[in-house]
């Protein structure tokens, strides 16, 4: 990796604690769920030793076919804790099938859907829900390596609307990333103790952003 920002948002996220009133709530039909972020951060790095454990090293990619949920959240911090690398796919879009991981070169699909194409892919196409156990099951001795990231290092692969036909990868970098939240913080100027509601799909790399 390339020289490091000081002042990145990516990086920040991997080094600052987060301040112990902070949560996220993930609002679902059957109810809300509320974890601190102290407590988040905690649960990916127990996911991050459980991928670790499974293989996923810096620069793999793990991508995450599913609706809005704390899987979602917790595969996405426990990534970028590996230096791994994210696509995320707007569900309706794709199909969780070998195909998908061929040609995103994916080591590994978290998926909340039916898809007609498990057979060998079994191990690789996963259900999003098996991230409680993998978190769980991880060995807490399992070192995690030191990851910062340079303002060119690739952190997800973002995607095209798909309203000209089949949506395209994009690499977004952590510069990019920080540029973004940047603008946006200029523009709303959100403090500490604004409440933020996202209700768009987290494949929208924009959404994950805030």
């Amino acid at each position: 990796m390339s020289a490091i920002s000081s002042d990145s948002v990516v990086n920040h996220i991997l080094t600052v604690p987060p301040q112990a009133r902070h949560r996220l709530s993930v609002v679902r039909l059957n109810g809300t769920t509320t974890v601190a972020l102290a407590e988040l951060r905690a649960q990916s790095e127990r996911l991050a030793r459980g991928l670790r454990a499974a293989g996923i090293g810096r620069g793999d990619r793990i991508g995450i076919l599913a609706s809005n949920c704390l899987e979602w959240v917790l595969l996405d911090l426990a990534a970028l804790r590996l230096g791994a690398v994210t696509a995320g796919f707007e569900p309706g879009k794709f199909d969780p099938d070998g195909s998908l991981l061929r040609r995103y070169g994916l080591a590994m699909l978290f998926t909340d859907r039916a898809g007609p194409d498990r057979g060998w892919h079994a191990r690789a196409i996963r259900p999003v829900g098996d991230v409680a156990q993998i978190a769980g099951d991880a060995d807490p001795a399992i070192e995690l390596p030191e990851v910062r990231y340079a303002p060119d290092d690739i952190t997800t692969i973002k995607f095209t609307s798909g309203s000209t036909g089949e949506p395209k990868g994009l690499a977004a970098t952590a510069g990019s990333i920080d540029s973004s939240i940047s603008a946006v913080q200029g523009l709303f100027e959100h403090g500490q103790d604004d409440n933020l509601f996202l209700f768009l799909p987290l494949s929208l790399l924009q959404q994950r952003y805030w």
